[in-house]
């Protein structure tokens, strides 16, 4: 097959392995215990492993495929493809999300309803108004909990970061298509060294995708040139296993999603290609 089938047979593979990571990172079993007795520590660093090493990688997966779709083959991007681009994200992204959110709303209304509110005491001081159904879409914040920028359906995070990403990307494509990679560089060093916490991941991941399909490079291609990356990654979540509550974890962390990325596009490339695992496409 050529590379770009083989690419198309890549993205089409990991969908099913992404989504598993994530339920896995959703998943967190550390604070268990056995017996009344908390877990020995071997198994608590197999299940940082599998919960919050290794799955890291997969929303930031997303997000590069999600910029790298989004300028695929398109020879021309201005007004015009920008709102057929908008109008598909509207019924994919945009819908579904206030749906959710607002089924979260309702669900958090009957809770704070008199006859039910004692069986949900965290919930006291909680007052239902206009704001409060505002933030549920945007910012919302249990009590005596700290806001994180989320809706009140958490996961679809992700969703509400791509719809902002996707509203910004005539100036992407402009500063990518004028700065090359410069711009990708810029906004990597902000994220790996969390000079900016919000949408700097998402946003730095998209446009990695972006670029490649705006200057119309082959990933594959081009992450075959990185394979001693490999052992790196192997090397880093190891480190980043056994230094989880450490300060310094934040930068061994990134460096296991970025090496990450490469690795596992290499791995399943090279399985496809020789025949080993098969994509469906659709």
């Amino acid at each position: 097959m050529n590379q770009e089938q083989l690419l198309s047979k890549t993205i089409a593979y990991l969908r099913f392995p992404l989504i598993v990571g994530v339920v896995f990172i959703h998943n967190d079993m550390r604070e268990i215990t056995a017996w009344g007795n908390n877990i020995p520590n071997w198994c608590y660093y197999i299940i940082t492993l599998l919960s919050h090493v290794i799955p890291s990688i997969c929303v930031p997966i997303f997000f590069f495929i999600s910029g790298f779709l989004f300028f695929y083959k398109l020879e021309i991007f201005n007004i015009k493809s920008y709102r057929e681009k908008i109008k598909k994200r509207i019924k994919s992204l945009f819908i579904p999300y206030i749906i959710w959110n607002f089924i979260g709303f309702l669900i958090l209304s009957i809770k704070c309803l008199p006859i039910v509110s004692n069986f949900f005491p965290g919930l006291t001081n909680l007052k239902i108004n206009i704001t409060t159904f505002l933030n549920c879409f945007w910012d919302f914040t249990y009590p005596n909990t700290i806001s994180a920028f989320q809706p009140i359906n958490y996961p679809f995070w992700f969703i509400k970061d791509l719809m902002i990403i996707s509203l910004c990307t005539p100036i992407l494509y402009w500063l990518i298509k004028h700065t090359k990679f410069i711009i990708i560089i810029f906004i990597g060093y902000c994220y790996y060294f969390n000079i900016i916490s919000i949408i700097i991941g998402p946003l730095f991941f998209f446009s990695i995708g972006a670029y490649f399909s705006i200057w119309n490079k082959n990933i594959l291609d081009i992450f075959r040139k990185l394979t001693f990356v490999f052992p790196i990654y192997i090397l880093m979540i190891i480190l980043d296993t056994s230094i989880k509550n450490q300060s310094i974890n934040i930068f061994t962390h990134h460096a296991v999603i970025l090496t990450g990325i490469i690795s596992i596009f290499l791995c399943v490339s090279f399985l496809l290609d020789k025949g080993k695992i098969t994509a469906i496409l659709r």
